[in-house]
């Protein structure tokens, strides 16, 4: 949940880590539906799908959560978010992270940003972490958030991690329960996230790799 829109790969926050050029960039395998579902490395051409997606993912995923009218007014700005999101995309590879979408049949359908672990409170081993992933809510239960979550862990594992964590709401019970299906376990630390006036518990999941 460290993943607030142009802060999200804010490595300002942890140490930095060199970036891996990986030779195979693209994973394609078959929903359960038959529809193709292609995982690769977002691209420039991406911005507006991955904020548009970003947006209707907050909206649906933390309705009740969050508040509506901040939820509601997400879309209003749409244009800065996507020249926020050209900026990240290009600026990756240099800062040592990567950023995944996931295309079904040929449109974006989902996105997973990751790299080191960023905060400073561990470092020993060194971890990776998934600083964010969000599926567009028209594409949920389609397979899409496992198999951007499959190429990964195993970008993480073939950067030199042995170890992964990521930082989800508390109340956020869907991506929790999903989470802990692949194998994600809770390690008891916990953190305030603020947002829209409000104070929202986080707390970190970790697991080996791969």
């Amino acid at each position: 949940m460290a993943e607030v829109y142009e802060h999200m790969f804010d490595t300002q926050r942890g140490r930095d880590c060199s970036g891996t050029r990986h030779a195979r960039d693209a994973l394609a395998v078959m929903t359960e539906s038959a529809m193709a579902l292609l995982v690769r490395r977002a691209e420039v051409a991406d911005a507006a799908a991955i904020a548009s997606s970003h947006v209707r993912s907050w909206q649906s995923g933390y309705a009740g959560v969050i508040s509506d009218d901040f939820l509601k007014s997400l879309g209003a700005d749409l244009p800065r978010r996507t020249l926020g999101w050209q900026t990240q995309i290009l600026g990756a590879e240099a800062e040592g992270r990567f950023l995944l979408v996931a295309e079904l049949d040929g449109e974006v359908a989902g996105w997973l940003g990751g790299g080191a672990y960023r905060d400073t409170d561990l470092d020993d081993p060194p971890l990776g972490e998934v600083y964010a992933c969000y599926i567009d809510p028209e594409h949920w239960r389609k397979g899409v958030g496992s198999a951007l979550m499959a190429d990964a862990l195993d970008r993480l594992t073939r950067d030199g991690y042995t170890q992964a964590a990521l930082w989800v709401l508390a109340d956020n019970l869907r991506a929790r329960a999903f989470y802990e299906h692949l194998g994600w376990r809770l390690d008891g630390a916990h953190k305030i996230f603020e947002v829209a006036d409000e104070r929202h518990q986080e707390v970190r999941y970790r697991r080996l790799l791969p």
